[in-house]
């Protein structure tokens, strides 16, 4: 499947980009938004697929094995280097997170189609589910960070796969 299939006209009308949807510390006002900064949001918005929010503890990730609730967050139309370069670097892809194409439900209700990154071995991790879909809302807690996930995430930085 070509995730690629449907291009947006990008912020300047001219060039291509592509919607990205985020729902961690690339977020307005979290520590990663300077990776897309330069990008247009277009809104904030839920997926229609229930996915499972796991609390890794200085960010989320995302298991679309398990269907929990649907996931929170913001739509960003950004261009093909924020998303082949910054974007892709940050998130380890493919070997920490992979991306795919979804249907994201704007707050207005219209539907559009955007990437998002999800864990790539969600097996890997221990799960400390945020169930309500949001990161940053009340169920969620900063300083959780099992000793085991923290090893786990450390090693692939070491390895070079996430930044």
């Amino acid at each position: 499947m070509n995730i690629f299939k449907e291009v947006e006209r990008g912020i300047d009308g001219e060039s291509e980009s592509y919607n990205v949807f985020v729902y961690g510390t690339l977020k307005k006002g979290f520590c990663n938004n300077r990776c897309i900064r330069e990008g247009k949001l277009i809104g904030d918005g839920k997926t229609i697929e229930l996915y499972a929010m796991s609390d890794l503890g200085a960010f989320p990730a995302i298991d679309i094995t398990k269907a929990i609730s649907t996931i929170k967050g913001e739509v960003w139309n950004v261009s093909p280097d924020t998303l082949f370069n910054s974007l892709d670097h940050l998130e380890g892809y493919p070997s920490f997170y992979n991306r795919r194409e979804e249907v994201i439900e704007l707050e207005s209700g219209e539907r559009v189609k955007a990437l998002m990154y999800h864990l790539n071995n969600p097996s890997d991790y221990d799960k400390h589910y945020i169930h309500s879909g949001f990161w940053g809302g009340s169920d969620f807690k900063r300083d959780r960070l099992t000793r085991d996930n923290k090893s786990k995430i450390n090693n692939n930085r070491h390895r070079g796969t996430i930044a």
